[in-house]
């Protein structure tokens, strides 16, 4: 693969990853994601409606040195005192 090919790829990886961040950013984009992949067990114990972006920053260094796209801050039922953060 030739150099100009290397970037024309790359521009097209940073577009999609781009294009990604922005709509998963979206409340019911991210509801949607945490429903569809995690299992039905954890999720009865999860107030999904409350799900919230965080920033990366807020969430544990052991996590954070993680690749993610967005963090989401997810309210554990029925206390609402525990918080659980999904990387995406």
């Amino acid at each position: 693969m030739g150099k100009r090919s290397v970037v024309m790829l790359t521009r097209v990886i940073y577009r999609r990853d781009a294009l990604f961040k922005a709509v998963a950013k979206q409340p019911e984009v991210y509801r949607q994601i945490i429903r569809k992949y995690l299992p039905s067990k954890l999720l009865t114990k999860l107030d999904c409606e409350k799900a919230h972006l965080v920033n990366t920053s807020t969430v544990d260094g052991h996590l954070r040195e993680r690749i993610a796209d967005i963090a989401v801050a997810v309210t554990a039922c029925p206390t609402g005192k525990q918080r659980a953060f999904l990387m995406v």
